[in-house]
């Protein structure tokens, strides 16, 4: 071995100072917190960055991992891409960027090919291109300043510290989501690790300088777990035929929908009657029928079930006409608390009301209730559909299973009314009216679109026969019949495993989508590959570098732990919905459990590989047959902790493989970089759910494992191989114990 292999080896084989671990605590906890604060703050802020699936995550991990081998290879030296001048101009633009991005401009950018410009295509993804290269230079410094902490320490005592800190950043994104605080005080939290990392107060001066700036760009704004809110009140001057009250709800700056005051039943024909003044009138009024057309035609509506209740306009409508119970249902706390506060009716606190502030899924789920009517009303996640036509994003709310879930809690006369706002032309809306229909036993359901507004509603359910069809044109004009006669709706319905309502593959769209994927992932992903030290000698043993059967094991172990990391999320949202804290809640989950499985590999002499291997496979194998209820009699704890408990199985056994394999190398840094291009690359591989569905991905998991071991395998081959060729040529046995730990867990 050189000098530079043995100097880091003795100082691995102390423990390091305290001072270092406390930097490498605040880094970890920095790193995480600042990963998620640019996944969620741009994500909120910049329809264009929601386009890109995983991409903020991919591209951080990637340039953190490379931050790391450039820590290896120049060990003291300074880069110009790690200069503090470029670093605070690259913060400086990305604080810029989502501060005042309405100010700028940049709200509405997308690359929504169906109705974009070339020029606004290409101002998009100049302003992606822009935000990945600030994201690179921020995370590449905070892996190099990570690698030379961690390169102190043992590997699996760094590595502890390293999840400690992640789970405090975790818990800070949770606590702050819960909260519902806005971008000033995430900067505040931001600037404390900061210091504590730099011990420079101007570092702190700079974050508190943007938290002041964001603070008052965003006083109109409220920060919910689920997305920004920003409430727009409407003056008489703009609605003169209903009066002031009413207010305007963007959600993620885009519209979502109107609050608006509901008349008394006796003043409503006097109020529809009415010419509209201005465009807004015209609007509020078409938004009015729109709501009162479910109540119309329903055959009763003594108790009524609203999902997605938002504010309380479809809430305090059934409440002026008389309904004996509304059950109201809205996953977000902040939306629901206006129908209290803001809602011009305050509907929601009428002791007839009952509003429950959980997901539409969870809630058909455990209900006992029966219902005349099940309103479905414009559940959008934040006007996901205005953004991009080759978005993924799982939606739970409007598969098959969600759709018999509804039927399950009508009465025997009751109907289920859907409205969503897309148009006939709309692969969405085809896709909605083919979920219903294999729900409801091949029965299509009765169908309106309106082409002016681009909406739909459909209407099922089994008092479908007593609903006075021809009603609903009378009342509200605008709509018409659909499908036409002798159309064939031909298009795969969304389900529970594959709920990707929104994705169409437009040809262009995933082009582009996969061009920048290249030149931000792929690329820098492979420069890194290629600068990993990787030295072999003549007797098989590493020298100054780790073996191509160690970088695959970390590599793939990486991949596949993201992998089944995504189904969990994924499956949990499905039992209590996509929000900022629960997908904090299931990553704080999968930290506390990595930490558990390493402090148990740490103090457990030998843990053989094959058991551990086979823990995982048995695990997925279980995750891969259980499927969540789509209604049950269990409590809900039963029900959760099952889900969790297949979910995070695979985790904990990972987690004790990677910790094994981790446990005796001389080189953690490189093999930790290994391991974060494998845990990016799985933000690529969990695409193939869109072939193979979500219940695929166990299965695509079971095989990244099984490349795992197979890469340790043929390590292991090769090491004997060379061995025993080194053996005859010098008729003596050279075999040494190995220090890396590929040979430590060939041994287990």
């Amino acid at each position: 071995m050189t000098n530079s292999d043995v100097t880091p080896a003795a100082a691995k084989n102390s423990n390091g100072d305290s001072g270092s671990l406390r930097r490498l605590f605040w880094l970890s906890f920095l790193l995480l917190f600042a990963e998620i604060l640019c996944i969620r703050w741009l994500g909120c802020e910049l329809a264009v960055v929601r386009i890109f699936p995983n991409l903020i995550v991919m591209v951080a991990l990637v340039s953190t991992s490379t931050g790391m081998i450039a820590a290896v290879t120049r060990p003291g030296q300074k880069s110009k891409l790690d200069n503090i001048f470029i670093l605070a101009i690259a913060i400086s633009v990305l604080l810029t960027c989502a501060i005042f991005a309405k100010q700028l401009g940049l709200v509405d950018l997308s690359v929504r090919f169906e109705d974009g410009t070339s020029a606004s295509i290409v101002q998009a993804v100049c302003v992606i291109l822009l935000l990945i290269s600030c994201i690179f230079l921020i995370f590449r410094r905070l892996g190099v300043l990570l690698a030379i902490e961690f390169d102190k320490h043992k590997p699996l005592a760094a590595y502890s510290v390293n999840l400690l800190g992640s789970i405090a950043g975790t818990l800070a994104i949770a606590l702050s989501s819960s909260l519902s605080l806005g971008p000033y005080a995430w900067l505040v939290l931001l600037a404390v690790p900061v210091f504590l990392v730099s011990k420079k107060w101007q570092h702190v001066v700079f974050f508190i300088v943007f938290a002041g700036l964001a603070a008052t760009t965003g006083l109109n704004s409220y920060w919910s777990p689920y997305s920004k809110l920003d409430v727009i009140p409407i003056s008489a001057e703009e609605a003169p035929i209903l009066g002031p009250g009413s207010f305007v709800l963007n959600s993620n700056n885009f519209y979502f929908h109107t609050g608006m005051l509901v008349v008394p039943e006796a003043k409503e024909k006097e109020f529809l009657a009415k010419k509209p003044v201005t465009k807004r009138d015209e609007t509020i009024q078409d938004y009015y029928w729109r709501t009162k057309t479910p109540f119309a035609i329903a055959p009763n509506i003594d108790e009524v079930l609203v999902l997605g209740a938002g504010s309380g306009n479809d809430g305090a409508y059934a409440l002026e006409h008389g309904v004996k119970r509304v059950d109201a249902v809205e996953i977000d706390p902040v939306i629901a608390s206006f129908g209290k506060i803001l809602h011009p009716n305050h509907p929601w606190t009428d002791p007839r009301a009952h509003v429950y502030n959980e997901d539409a899924r969870t809630y058909l789920r455990y209900t006992k209730n029966k219902y005349d009517l099940v309103l479905f009303a414009d559940l959008d996640p934040g006007a996901t559909i205005n953004t991009s036509s080759f978005l993924r994003v799982d939606n739970f709310v409007y598969t098959i299973e969600s759709m018999r879930s509804a039927l399950r809690v009508c009465k025997p006369n009751g109907v289920v009314v859907l409205s969503f706002a897309t148009g006939p032309e709309s692969i969405i809306t085809r896709r909605i009216y083919k979920a219903i229909e294999a729900a409801n036993g091949g029965k299509a359901p009765v169908t309106f679109v309106d082409d002016k507004w681009l909406s739909v509603m459909y209407i099922f359910g089994p008092g479908i026969d007593n609903v006075d069809v021809k009603k609903v044109t009378e009342i509200d004009p605008v709509l018409r019949r659909w499908p036409a006669p002798g159309e064939v709706i031909d298009t795969k319905p969304s389900s529970d495993d594959w709920p990707f309502l929104y994705t169409n593959f437009h040809k262009e769209g995933m082009f582009l989508y996969f061009s920048i994927l290249l030149v931000a992932v792929v690329v820098p992903a492979l420069l890194t590959i290629i600068t990993t030290p990787k030295k072999i000698g003549p007797d098989g043993k590493v020298e100054g570098g780790i073996s191509p059967g160690e970088w695959g094991n970390m590599f793939f172990l990486g991949n596949a732990f993201m992998l089944v990391e995504t189904k969990s999320i994924t499956q949990l949202s499905l039992l209590f919905g996509a929000t900022w804290l629960v997908s904090s809640i299931v990553i704080l989950t999968i930290l506390i459990l990595a930490w558990v499985g390493n402090m148990i590999v740490m103090r457990t002499k030998r843990l053989p590989l094959p058991f551990l291997y086979g823990g995982l496979f048995f695990c997925l194998l279980l995750d891969y047959l259980w499927k969540v209820p789509e209604q049950t009699s269990l409590p809900p704890l039963v029900v959760s902790g099952l889900a969790a408990l297949f979910a995070c199985c695979p985790i904990f056994f990972g987690s004790m493989t990677f910790s094994t394999c981790f446990k005796n190398t001389n080189r953690p840094v490189e093999l930790l970089s290994a391991n974060l291009l494998g845990v990016a690359f799985g933000g690529l591989t969990e695409n193939l759910c869109l072939w193979t569905g979500i219940k695929g991905l166990p299965i695509l998991g079971l095989a990244l494992y099984g490349l795992s071991g197979l890469s340790l395998l043929l390590d292991e081959y090769r090491r004997r191989k060379a061995g025993a060729s080194s053996t005859v040529e010098t008729g003596t046995d050279k075999s040494e114990p190995s220090e890396s730990g590929t040979d430590e867990a060939s041994k287990q």
